[in-house]
């Protein structure tokens, strides 16, 4: 592989005068060998995995209003097991954000992880059965740091947080430890 292989410094510019032509890229690479593609191919879907499915830094602690969260009032929160939220989404993700997505969740289930994000935000992840390659993924406060230096994988938690949806993992943001 050497060096002009990934030379676009010929590409000449559209007429239109603009300096990005993809057409002109893309051609350069449909005459790349059949492996360097597959590096390239490999490169862009493992960028998308790490963006999409662990966090990569889309999914940060929003970092609002914690009130409801913290004291919440009577009724609005809603006590679910992390497998039984995990297979609602796994079934259907319309469904599963138009039940859960924005509200406040007490979720139940046994911790699968713990550890910090791509941009060093502390999460853990909870155990949503067997061989499940993704999870329910719950981002907590800096100041969560002790507390998460404490946790055992396979130790049964509660945790309070707000739903955000579903992009590989269900994600859960600004939680608390509900002891």
């Amino acid at each position: 592989m050497s060096q002009e292989d990934f030379d676009f410094s010929d590409v000449e510019p559209e007429k239109t005068g603009s300096p990005h032509n993809i057409q002109g890229w893309i051609g350069k690479l449909k005459q790349l060998p059949t492996n360097q593609k597959w590096i390239f191919g490999g490169c862009g879907l493992l960028l998308f995995f790490c963006c999409c499915c662990c966090g990569g830094g889309i999914f940060l602690p929003s970092g609002g209003d914690q009130s409801a969260i913290r004291n919440p009032e009577e009724g609005d929160v809603i006590s679910i097991h992390a497998s039984t939220l995990f297979n609602i989404y796994e079934e259907n993700d319309i469904n599963g954000d138009q039940k859960y997505k924005g509200k406040v969740l007490e979720i139940t289930g046994s911790v699968d992880g713990i550890s910090r994000g791509f941009f060093d935000e502390i999460y853990i992840t909870l155990n949503t059965g067997e061989f499940k390659i993704f999870t329910v993924q719950c981002y907590f406060a800096e100041d969560f740091a002790d507390r998460a230096g404490q946790l055992r994988k396979g130790e049964f938690v509660r945790v309070r947080g707000r739903c955000d949806g579903k992009v590989g993992n269900v994600i859960i943001k600004d939680c608390i430890l509900v002891e």
